[in-house]
């Protein structure tokens, strides 16, 4: 066999757990034979090259083949699903924490957010002092391995996306012993709190936020991932107008969902008014669900409610679907320009195959009058909707004429 004489070819190998800067040296017995182990570690130690190695094997009169590889791990793949969970589910949950209290290399600050299934802190890393977001899961789920698996999703899904707009995950370390995370601190507040702050927005600040949640969105739809629970409360901004998307318990990757069954059994389908139909009623979901969820914020942002009000939620069926109708932003906002509403209509269309094939032309046609929406939306109005505006016209002008009556008469 060694020497290739067999039919098959049986390859000898061993698996190991490779960390960063590890250091692998392959030798043959003109290096291991004269040289012991001890002194071989002392001149990795020391950071001799192989050639080093193999003269100092010369040097203890070796007379067999002298042969050196040395391999330091420079970088390593991301890990995979499973990998991440064979790590985490390793860990103990923590306790509920204090301030003063360090875990994972984070001192604890404040309690920000407790409920029955998570607590979120306020700490700052013990090295740097910079402030992050510590997430831990409750330990009334500690025997519950949908639960901790799903917890454990959240923080490997944020920590494979690389965006400006996307709130960091920090990768754990090794040392790390208790299962938690943790996150960028964005200091600034949601969307829900700026939209209660600004009711009447200005239409380029609107179209600039915009721009950099399609951005967050680009960034989870490259790695083949869909958030699946846009809403404001999912979306943050700093102090200097910086977007950044949050909360990722909700997303799907692509090929895992049908392999971590525990995963998939959470079932999450996004948070009502703002999940696509389609994924209420068939649970398909693609890119065009997440762009129907922008769309139905960019109009809450303008309009101040939900384009379909409280109709999609989970006992929506095709037939109820076929009773829904998009109604104009005009009939809250008459300011708002045509072609605006046109396009948010198209956004948050039910029907995903009449939604814009690419979140980027939802955009430009936000920054630049589409004709089609010129043409078309007067006439999409409801029948309704004119004959009203055609009463307060009449009413109006007839108001007008009487005055000026009424002068001619004095």
């Amino acid at each position: 066999r060694a020497m290739g004489f067999d039919l098959k070819v049986h390859v000898d190998y061993y698996t190991t757990k490779v960390k960063l800067d590890d250091v692998f040296l392959m030798t043959t017995d003109g290096v291991h034979d004269y040289l012991t182990d001890k002194t071989l570690c002392s001149l990795l130690g020391d950071g001799v090259s192989a050639d080093e190695l193999s003269e100092k094997a010369l040097a203890a009169d070796s007379q067999d083949n002298i042969s050196a590889i040395i391999c330091k791990v420079d970088q390593l793949p991301d890990e995979n699903l499973s990998e991440t969970f064979d790590k985490l589910t390793k860990r103990p949950i923590p306790p509920d924490l204090e301030k003063g209290m360090k875990i994972n290399g984070f001192e604890v600050e404040s309690l920000i957010h407790a409920s029955n299934r998570t607590q979120v802190y306020l700490a700052k890393d013990s090295q740097t002092n910079e402030a992050v977001i510590l997430k831990t899961p409750s330990i009334n789920f500690e025997d519950d391995a949908q639960y901790l698996k799903h917890f454990m999703y959240e923080e490997w899904v944020g920590q494979r996306i690389q965006c400006a707009n996307v709130v960091k995950i920090h990768n754990s370390s090794e040392e790390s012993k208790f299962l938690a995370y943790a996150m960028e601190h964005v200091n600034g507040q949601t969307l829900r709190q700026w939209m209660q702050d600004n009711p009447q927005p200005d239409i380029k600040v609107v179209v600039s936020l915009v721009k950099q949640i399609i951005q967050g969105l680009r960034a989870f739809h490259r790695q083949e991932m869909l958030h699946c629970d846009l809403k404001p409360e999912n979306i943050m901004i700093n102090k200097l107008g910086q977007v950044k998307l949050i909360d990722f318990g909700s997303a799907r990757i692509a090929g895992v969902t049908e392999l971590i069954s525990p995963v998939a059994a959470v079932g999450n389908q996004g948070t009502q008014g703002y999940t696509a139909p389609e994924v209420i009623i068939n649970e398909k979901v693609t890119q065009a669900s997440d762009q129907f969820s922008l769309g139905v914020i960019v109009y809450e942002m303008f309009a101040g409610q939900l384009p379909y009000q409280d109709k999609l939620d989970k006992n929506l069926t095709a037939k109820k679907l076929s009773q829904l109708a998009y109604e104009s932003i005009l009939k809250h906002d008459p300011h708002v320009p045509i072609w605006i509403d046109g396009s948010i209509h198209k956004a948050c269309h039910l029907d995903d195959k009449s939604r814009y094939e690419a979140l980027s032309e939802f955009l430009f046609d936000l920054e630049h009058p589409n004709p089609t929406f010129l043409e078309t939306v007067q006439t999409a109005e409801e029948p309704e909707f004119v004959l009203k505006k055609y009463k307060v016209l009449v009413a109006v002008s007839f108001a007008i004429n009487i005055f000026l009556l009424l002068l001619l008469v004095r």
